[in-house]
């Protein structure tokens, strides 16, 4: 293997029409490759991996290199699973290991119940390098309707870094922004951003669509 990871560019277009160049790679050394493809609608990626949690991860990420504060954001039209817990988002990482501090702000493919969630989307995160994973979840009131649901292809997501905090935003239609959370962590001044999607299933693959990935100062 020439390679330790399978490397490709790709091109998403910005919310600005400029062209963003990302590198493709799967982190983790999943069972089943990912695979990454544009078109003018915008970048389809295929991944494997058996989960982005815990103390280790394995999941398709396409990225660049950022330094200092940022505004990142990303529309996700599609997510077609390969299990309860697949799901796609933006993230923020420290670096290319498969136990790298990150944040990874996600959506899942729909709104059943997942743990201590409710709704479509979570954020979560691990801020020591092979330590713990931990979640930031919307309130969960008996009964009521999702804070946050997913209905796509009206999702949104967007990450601002402000030195070591991120704060994470919500849209159904990428011009009217809800705040989900916030989580502070002593990140490096330059970083990994970009879109990622894990399988959660280290069999099978997960398949989603990601258009209008921009990133401003």
């Amino acid at each position: 293997m020439r390679f330790l990871f399978l490397l490709t560019f790709l091109t998403l277009a910005s919310i600005s029409s400029r062209a963003v160049d990302l590198t493709q790679a799967d982190i983790g050394k999943p069972q089943m490759p990912g695979s990454g493809a544009s078109d003018k609608d915008g970048t389809t990626l295929v991944a494997g991996g058996k989960d982005v949690w815990g103390t280790s991860d394995q999941f398709r990420f396409a990225y660049l290199q950022r330094k200092g504060n940022f505004d990142a954001q990303v529309h996700i039209l599609s997510l077609q699973p390969a299990q309860l817990y697949s799901r796609a988002g933006l993230m923020v990482r420290e670096d290319l290991t498969n136990t790298s501090r990150h944040l990874f702000f996600v959506v899942f493919s729909d709104n059943q119940a997942r743990h201590n969630n409710n709704g479509g989307y979570e954020l979560q995160f691990r801020d020591t390098a092979g330590g713990k994973s931990g979640g930031v979840y919307p309130a969960i009131t008996p009964g009521a309707p999702p804070q946050f649901p997913v209905n796509y292809p009206n999702v949104w997501l967007r990450v601002v870094r402000q030195g070591n905090t991120l704060t994470c935003f919500a849209s159904p239609d990428g011009k009217n922004w809800s705040k989900y959370g916030e989580h502070t962590s002593e990140f490096p001044a330059q970083v990994y951003l970009g879109v990622a999607l894990t399988a959660h299933n280290p069999t099978a693959t997960a398949t989603a669509k990601f258009s209008g990935f921009s990133v401003k100062p």
